[in-house]
């Protein structure tokens, strides 16, 4: 069980649940060795979307209480990127923490609040859609000559 644990000894059938969960198992089971797959860190012999669903059955194998997913949807189809949305919503479904970064709002649907950087330091800070809305109206374009070097929009109470 090579190609997704972290432990050792892997536990297959975690193994197998995660890379059912991440999209991946059918494409593991079609592998010669299955998950006894061993994948070079460099020069994987597998596509870029394929290697991401994999390190995404591995953040998510051991069900740890936070996920730090950096570009999760990069490489990824619409369908690869649906997965993560998915994952990052079974996540705080079950009480635990996601953080991601993103080239795009539109690649993190499932996050609550959002920090957007620019250049010089810039950044604009707050809910979701408040950020969004900052954003779109000009108030929070990070490295824009409209906004402080710190925004940080909050929920009026």
């Amino acid at each position: 069980v090579r190609m997704i644990p972290l432990a050792d000894p892997p536990d297959r059938a975690a193994c197998v649940t995660a890379a059912g969960r991440a999209g991946v198992h059918d494409r593991i089971e079609e592998m010669p060795l299955s998950y006894d797959t061993v994948l070079p860190i460099a020069g994987a012999p597998v596509g870029a979307g394929l290697a991401r669903r994999v390190a995404l059955a591995r953040a998510i194998c051991a069900g740890p209480p936070a996920l730090f997913l950096d570009d999760p949807c990069a490489g990824l189809d619409a369908a690869g990127c649906a997965t993560v949305a998915r994952i990052v919503g079974e996540q705080k479904a079950s009480g635990g923490i996601a953080v991601l970064t993103a080239r795009r709002a539109a690649e993190a649907p499932e996050c609550d609040r959002l920090l957007a950087l620019g250049p010089w330091g810039r950044f604009v800070l707050g809910p979701r859609h408040k950020v969004l809305e900052a954003i779109a109206a000009g108030r929070g374009r990070p490295g824009g000559g409209q906004v402080a070097p710190e925004t940080e929009v909050e929920e009026a109470t």
